[in-house]
């Protein structure tokens, strides 16, 4: 695969109660932020979802999508991602559709399973049933947004005349299907859906990518049939001292976050394994150890030759950047978002000579 690599902005549009930032003050900047990402080169932003977050998280990606899109003429809008268990599939085809007709065909939908058992207990969706929510809603998705009238039957989903208008401006709305562990990671190749992977550090990503592959092959789908997105934590500063210690302290707010619900893997450099993932909440050596291989934090210098390495090693050719974490004030992540388009923007997406993005 060849051709421009693209670059994104990821938002969850965090303010907890602890911070100065306000929920009214992150959600009303979304129009303008969106205008700035355009006016200065990037390609897309995206929006996460989660329910009753202590952090004050984006509970309704599509809204947020909406007022992106109100503000832009080119910017690809969507979520990264969204959870369909915790929708009717109709109406989420339905939002889709609004929301691509709103935006003149920007949308794209990424799905995720979800991992939080507090979510699906208030939303009364048995988290037993997790999978076959994410399989079903993504063919009824898949069917509904191509305009058919359909009938579906399903282990969670029964459904009779199904007919979604306004058909989306799209002929086909891409759809991505986030991912960690070797069963979902199979199941988006061999669905053929993008998969955009997050979190892990380049030599676990490496192999998690090399999965997803295989089953993209075994479900019939060419390689370059698909886009290769990955998500990483990204901060721009004069310095890497600079970069660390601006972004620290709303990064350990993230961290300390997720660690009540998941385990989070690192890779020393010694090449050891370990999860270390209760002191990078309140260590800032170990939050700067643990960032090795997986956050690309520091000056353009250090931004770029990080860049030019995760290419190396795990082929890219829609980067999704989270460069705002919780409480971090706006004009903190304006500073980032400026510098970064000024120096490092032009270095990654091919405009100064960069290779064309192959994957192997």
């Amino acid at each position: 695969m060849t051709g421009k690599i693209k670059v994104g902005l990821l938002m969850a549009l965090q303010a907890p109660a602890s911070s100065e930032l306000s929920s009214p003050e992150i959600f009303s900047s979304v129009p303008r932020l969106a205008e700035m990402l355009e006016s200065h080169g990037f390609d897309s932003m995206f929006f996460t979802e989660h329910h009753g977050s202590d952090l004050n998280e984006v509970p309704s990606p599509f809204i947020a999508s909406a007022a992106a899109a109100a503000t832009t003429d080119k910017l690809r809008i969507g979520s990264a991602v969204a959870l369909p268990a915790f929708y009717n599939p109709v109406r989420l085809a339905e939002d889709v559709t609004t929301l691509d007709n709103l935006s003149n065909g920007r949308v794209t939908v990424g799905v995720g399973m979800g991992y939080r058992q507090a979510e699906f207990d208030s939303f009364g969706v048995n988290a037993k049933f997790k999978v076959s929510h994410l399989i079903e809603s993504v063919e009824i998705l898949q069917r509904a947004l191509r305009g058919e009238v359909f009938d579906f039957e399903g282990r969670v989903h029964s459904l009779r005349g199904v007919k979604v208008r306004p058909t989306a401006v799209q002929p086909t709305v891409p759809i991505w299907m986030g991912a960690q562990k070797r069963p979902g990671l199979t199941r988006a190749g061999n669905l053929g859906l993008s998969l955009p992977l997050s979190g892990a550090p380049i030599q676990i990503a490496a192999k998690q990518r090399k999965i997803y592959l295989e089953a993209l092959a075994e479900g019939g789908f060419a390689h370059d049939s698909v886009e290769y997105p990955i998500v990483r934590e990204c901060f721009c500063a004069p310095t890497d001292d600079e970069a660390w210690a601006t972004a620290a302290p709303f990064l350990s707010m993230l961290f300390a976050e997720y660690s009540q619900f998941i385990k989070l893997p690192s890779v020393a450099s010694d090449g050891s394994y370990r999860t270390d993932a209760g002191a990078i909440a309140t260590d800032y050596d170990a939050l700067r150890e643990f960032g090795r291989d997986r956050m690309l934090i520091g000056s353009p210098e250090t931004l770029i030759r990080e860049f030019a390495r995760h290419q190396e090693h795990l082929p890219c050719d829609h980067w999704i950047l989270r460069m705002h974490f919780p409480g971090m004030p706006i004009n903190t992540l304006a500073q980032s978002i400026d510098l970064f388009s000024a120096e490092v923007l032009p270095e990654i997406t091919g405009s100064t000579g960069q290779k064309p993005f192959h994957l192997t």
